[in-house]
């Protein structure tokens, strides 16, 4: 069933409960316009992925791996935002949308070490990379059976910035092919609380709260003759 958009997020809303979000903040510009951080808490990680989920994954070519996982994939292919989920408890300090500069190196999901350039887009927090942005997070704040606090991200993207960290590292992923190709800046918002809402539904999730930043749209005109 198709819900409005204004009625996933007030439902979300409506069930937000007391506690601490994850802060969020771009620190450049140049590599994104917008982010959302939903904070989640009381996830339980091992809990299954239902059925008709798992099917429609497998049916889009897609492997089901866990509930929080399985739940950012299917919302990316319903909607067309890639999304990420992070162990909340594994991020110190504020959440970060910033160039690589001072970090030299960062392990990703896949289990690869990668040397950094100092003009990789990262995630990142107070102390440490947390993902490539837009291309494949990292293996240190990676969602666990252990994990019971999740930080919930989509942005958008500056797709030039995405194509070279997937260039620069020969990493390319379904992530990372969206965003080159370009992705409504919309979509974000409405993905991050879809995605929240079946973390509720489907993993007991308690939601706390989001962070968001972001800047206004810049609205091109186009002309046709």
């Amino acid at each position: 069933k198709d819900l409005p958009r204004a009625t996933i997020l007030s439902s979300l809303e409506r069930k937000k409960k007391r506690g601490k979000s994850t802060p969020v903040t771009i620190e450049d510009k140049t590599g994104a316009d917008r982010i959302f951080l939903r904070s989640l808490i009381n996830v339980d990680a091992k809990a299954a992925t239902p059925g008709w989920m798992s099917r429609r994954l497998t049916q889009c070519g897609m492997r089901p791996i866990s509930i929080a996982v399985d739940i950012t994939n299917y919302v990316m292919l319903e909607l067309g935002q890639p999304l990420h989920a992070f162990d909340a408890s594994k991020i110190s300090g504020t959440l970060k949308v910033q160039r690589a500069g001072k970090f030299k190196e960062i392990i990703t999901l896949d289990n690869q070490k990668r040397k950094l350039s100092s003009e990789d887009l990262l995630i990142a927090d107070d102390k440490k990379p947390l993902a490539l942005a837009g291309t494949m997070g990292g293996l240190e704040s990676e969602v666990t059976e252990f994990t019971v606090s999740i930080a919930l991200e989509a942005a958008h993207f500056d797709s030039v910035a995405i194509a070279q960290n997937s260039r620069r590292h020969m990493l390319s992923s379904e992530a990372s092919r969206r965003f080159e190709r370009g992705v409504d800046p919309e979509l974000a918002e409405i993905a991050s609380a879809r995605a929240a809402q079946l973390l509720m539904e489907y993993a007991g999730a308690t939601y706390v709260g989001s962070s968001i930043k972001k800047s206004p749209l810049k609205l091109s005109s186009v002309s046709i003759t």
